[in-house]
């Protein structure tokens, strides 16, 4: 991957069929998981996604920051709703400080 560069997973959740964003890049591109179909009829469907965090970042105040030099780095994952469109759900895996982690217990 590029500097400044994330790998993405989409879940998507459907009624009656399968569903995946992009579709026919999703198929060409060979960036589909699933379909999983529960007994309800709703489908789960995964598409993986390569895209910049410079043009496309993630909501605003969901990744802390940084470590310091003098603080211990530590990954955490960090989840909140898209604030702007508000129909997607973000997870992101991010390095920041065990203090700041620890301080917010």
């Amino acid at each position: 991957m590029e500097p400044n560069d994330a790998a993405d997973v989409d879940l998507v959740i459907s009624y009656n069929r399968p569903y995946w964003p992009n579709e026919g890049n999703s198929l060409r591109n060979d960036a589909r998981l699933g379909p999983l179909r529960n007994a309800a009829g709703m489908y789960l469907t995964a598409t993986s996604y390569r895209r910049s965090q410079m043009k496309h970042p993630a909501p605003e105040n969901l990744i802390p920051r940084l470590p310091r030099p003098d603080e211990e780095p530590n990954r955490i994952l960090c989840a909140a709703p898209d604030g702007a469109k508000g129909n997607m759900y973000w997870f992101v895996e991010a390095i920041t400080a065990r203090e700041i982690i620890e301080a917010s217990r």
